[in-house]
């Protein structure tokens, strides 16, 4: 008798309608923004949900609850006063008991992100919604309420269809947002394992970053791969904004510079090595214009790659 095979594959959501048909529920009511507000079991749309990797953003405000949730290596049991911040690119499941929970959330697209910049420059830039481990921010009573009445203002503005709706919810967001980062500057001063994990994933992207870069120049050759940063960020379950902020801050070169420094140093051992021609090495290294590679090697190096062979 055979054995059933099992299926580890975990499927990749790109947009509202697959996320809706992923968790079994209808539709939502608009294509880049979702927004959930729980008072009791009655307003529980889905109770669990099987592991699925994600491109939305979402904040969480749970009240009261009861369950468990996973995003990336984190796992955690809801408790109450939570504030949780998913990112895109993060393997997420949750099981949560529908008897006891209160919470809000809400859920948007990069496409949202896009056209509402003033929201793409408060999370590109805030280390703690940006991590892939979605850590729990504790908060008290008061915060609780402050965040509270402005997931409210958004409840009332999606469902009431008008021609700012969506930049009004945006505004909404973005204090939102800022009053997380003033809650979470203020955890600093007291919680040590937030600073640590902050440190320590901030760590692992560069590390994992500089890993998959010298896989990928070795095999480079040998495969036809689309090296970029969007990649990179893909492999290593980060948005590519992040990831080139995070080098930056800590190497001072992004991660496009880190690529393409690491591209002309093969590029060198190639010209000074073997007969191959410009234009073979350019093919080569994934350069779909060898005029591309020339002027990239000529701004690194401040020569040409046919002078730079013929001095070496």
């Amino acid at each position: 008798m055979s054995k059933q095979r099992i299926d580890y594959n975990i499927p990749e959501i790109y947009n509202f309608e697959q996320l809706s048909k992923h968790l079994g529920i209808e539709s939502f009511l608009y294509k880049d923004v979702y927004f959930e507000k729980i008072n009791s079991r009655e307003d529980l749309i889905n109770t669990s949900s099987k592991p699925f990797k994600h491109h939305f953003y979402a904040i969480s405000l749970i009240i009261d609850g009861q369950g468990s949730f996973n995003s990336g290596f984190w796992k955690s049991n809801t408790k109450k006063n939570i504030v949780y911040f998913k990112t895109p690119y993060q393997v997420v499941s949750w099981d949560f008991d529908p008897d006891v929970i209160k919470k809000y959330a809400i859920v948007f697209t990069e496409k949202f992100i896009e056209e509402h910049v003033e929201l793409a420059n408060i999370i590109f830039d805030f280390p703690f919604l940006q991590i892939n481990k979605t850590i729990p921010l504790q908060i008290n009573d008061s915060e609780v309420t402050v965040l509270s009445n402005i997931f409210e203002k958004i409840a009332i503005l999606y469902n009431i269809q008008s021609t700012e709706q969506f930049n009004l919810i945006a505004t909404y967001v973005k204090i939102l947002l800022l009053n997380i980062r003033q809650i979470y500057d203020n955890s600093l001063a007291n919680d040590k394992e937030l600073i640590t994990t902050i440190d320590a994933v901030q760590t692992r992207i560069i590390n994992s970053f500089f890993s998959e870069l010298k896989l990928v120049i070795d095999i480079l050759s040998e495969k036809d791969i689309s090296i970029s940063v969007a990649y990179f960020a893909q492999k290593l379950c980060v948005h590519p904004n992040h990831l080139s902020s995070t080098l930056k801050k800590h190497t001072g070169k992004s991660a496009q510079e880190h690529i393409h420094k690491a591209l002309i140093n093969v590029a060198k051992t190639l010209l000074m090595q073997t007969d191959l021609s410009i234009k073979e090495i350019a093919f080569r290294l994934s350069f779909k214009d060898p005029s591309h590679f020339s002027n990239l090697f000529k701004k690194i190096e401040k020569t040409t790659p046919l002078k730079f062979k013929k001095s070496n």
